[in-house]
This record gives structure tokens, C-alpha cells and sequence, in this order.
């Protein structure tokens, strides 16, 4: 068996994946597999992967109909042999001899999960910027809970994918899986899930990848399901609540929640939809109306988190209403200038 299952979703990235691939397969460290998940490109990406299969037997190339990152991801974990897991991205680039410094540390310092920094660059490969981890050293539970509150809203390294090596049991002790169907911050959900379980990490000084901004990765990019957004913060508040820190940050996560909360309001009335939908399920969820302060968020936002807390749905349209009204207003005289 090998030592490392890197594991790539792949959609249409026939300009990219070659690169990636060389990137893992020209590592000193050759103990490793390559399992290439193609999601149904409609592009060469698969021709490719079939051509490098060939050439290198260590890449097997996993043919499915097109599912989302997720569920590429995950049929992935489902075939990987390795002891270590590495997810990549098919457009990111590992550093060299990433492997061999990773293998070597990891026989002197066991742990679940190791973290590491990356560079960020655009399509010319031009340095955008680099994230390094705030310290170096193990983290237990607890630290683990501290960091991430500490840095995950800085600079977001705690949601990153390839800038984490896991230990393949810990994937499996947690059962901890993407979750299909979510467009966006899907790597943060798998963490609220997987970093419960987490007995030691290690932030760890090298960098591990780099990452290739593109039109197509560009988080603003993606319509935001402000539904699935909220679950992924109140999988956080669970973990904290089970590590014990819940109260000690309750400001902090509480007020994520409420955030998506607003926007959920706000943007189902932007699109269109029916407010009493949305309204009833969040006045159903004990768990989320716990949560709603409208001291977390100001201007409109704050008026429709009071209004939700008071359980006013009249309130919130006719809220909607006035500001319908006074954009059309305004619309009006700026065209009659």
C-alpha cells in the first residue's frame, strides 16, 4: 500500500492539470498515489489524465458523471490506500520536494493533522501573497479551537484543502465528508466536522502549494447559498460547544450566525421569494434564534435581525416595502434630471 493517496478533483482543467499532476509525480518521495477523479469535464482534462495514467502507473484516473467538487472529493477518499491523505486542487501546484519534508518530519512528531503555508499567485503566475501560520507548534484541542478563531476570519487558512496532510485513520475515526451540493466554503464544513476528532495538529512553517487564483476558483464568482452557509457556522458553534470554548467565543460565532441569518431575508427577498418561507425556518430553529442579537450587525441588517427576534414577519416586508419604495423614488428623480 502507499504511503500518500493524493486525491484531485477534476472539471475542465485540460490547461492546468498536467502541471499539477507533474508536480506530485516529479516529488523525490515516490511512495504515492494519484487518484484523479474527472467530474465530467467537457473538455481534453480526461484525455490528459488517461495519457499520464499511462505513462506513470501510480495515476489512477476515476471516471464519473459531473457531481460538484464535493462528491468528486469524496469518491475519491472512498479509493485512497494511503496511510496519509492529500487533497489538491487540478489547478495547484505542490512545492518540490514537499513530500520528502513532510515524510521526514512526520516520523519524528506524530500527529492527525499537519498545517502548513502556501503562496497565492494570479495566471501569470505573479505573487499575490503568501499565507503563513501564525506559530509553529503542536496544537491540542483546545489551541485548535483557539486558532481558528483567532485566524480563520484573517486569512481563512483554517478552510483551505491543500494546505493540510491528514492522517488517513483520522478520516475515518471522524467520518467526516464533503457535503454535496454546497457551492461555496464547502472545505470549511468537512472541518467543522473532522477537527472534533483531532487529538494533535502541527502548524508547521513550510509551504506546502501554490495556489492559482483564476476567474473560475474566485470565491465571488459562485451565488452563495446563504442556507447552506449558516449550517456550515452552526457545525463551528457544535464543535465548540463539544470542545468546551463555546461560551468563552460565543460573540464571535454567534454573530456569524445571525449574520447569514439577515442575509438569508435579505437575499430571498431580492430574489423574489416567498419571506414567510424563510422566516418560519429560522423561527424554527432553536438553535439559530438563540443566536439572533441585533447588536451583531448594523443599518438594515440590524432592523431585520430585531424584527426576527420578535418574531415580527409584517415588520420585515413592510420594511422591505419603504426600501422598494424609496429606491424607486430615488430612480425616478435621478432619471428626470
Amino acid at each position: 500500500m502507499p504511503e500518500i493517496s493524493v486525491i484531485i478533483p477534476v472539471y475542465n482543467k485540460r490547461k492546468y492539470i498536467e502541471s499539477s499532476l507533474r508536480s506530485v509525480l516529479e516529488q523525490s518521495f515516490r511512495d504515492l498515489e494519484v487518484i484523479a477523479v474527472n467530474d465530467g469535464s467537457t473538455d481534453e482534462s480526461l484525455a490528459v489524465l488517461n495519457q499520464m495514467a499511462e505513462v506513470d502507473q501510480r495515476v489512477r484516473v476515476i471516471d464519473i458523471p459531473n457531481g460538484g467538487v464535493s462528491h468528486a472529493r469524496n469518491v475519491g477518499l472512498s479509493h485512497a490506500r494511503g496511510q496519509w491523505i492529500q487533497f489538491l486542487d487540478a489547478d495547484d501546484l505542490l512545492e518540490p520536494e514537499y513530500f520528502s519534508k513532510v515524510m521526514d518530519f512526520l516520523k519524528e512528531n506524530p500527529v492527525d493533522i499537519l498545517f502548513s503555508g502556501f503562496t497565492m499567485v494570479d495566471s501569470n503566475m505573479n505573487l499575490i501573497k503568501e499565507i503563513a501560520l501564525p506559530e509553529e507548534g503542536f496544537k491540542n484541542q483546545e489551541q485548535l479551537c483557539r486558532s481558528f478563531i483567532q485566524y480563520q476570519y484573517n486569512n481563512g487558512f483554517f478552510g483551505f484543502i491543500s494546505n493540510k496532510f491528514f492522517r488517513h485513520s483520522l478520516l475515518e475515526r471522524s467520518g467526516a465528508r464533503f457535503p454535496v451540493g454546497t457551492t461555496l466554503a464547502e472545505d470549511l464544513d468537512f472541518y467543522a466536522r473532522l477537527y472534533p476528532a483531532v487529538e494533535t495538529a502541527y502548524f508547521w512553517n513550510e509551504k506546502s502549494f501554490c495556489y492559482l487564483q483564476t476567474e473560475t476558483n474566485y470565491a465571488h464568482n459562485v451565488k452563495i447559498d446563504y442556507y447552506s452557509q449558516l449550517e456550515i457556522h452552526l457545525d463551528i458553534k457544535s464543535w465548540f460547544q463539544k470542545s468546551g470554548l463555546y461560551l468563552t467565543y460565543k460573540d464571535q460565532l454567534d454573530s456569524k450566525i445571525a449574520q447569514y441569518a439577515a442575509y438569508i431575508l435579505f437575499y430571498d427577498h431580492e430574489d423574489g421569494k416567498d419571506l414567510s418561507e424563510g422566516f418560519a425556518f429560522l423561527r424554527g430553529r432553536p438553535e439559530i434564534m438563540e443566536c439572533i442579537d441585533p447588536r451583531y450587525m448594523n443599518g438594515f441588517y440590524k432592523m431585520i435581525l430585531l424584527a426576527l427576534k420578535r418574531g415580527k414577519l409584517s415588520a420585515i416586508k413592510g420594511m422591505f416595502a419603504i426600501r422598494s419604495g424609496a429606491r424607486s423614488l430615488y430612480r425616478s428623480i435621478i432619471h428626470h434630471e
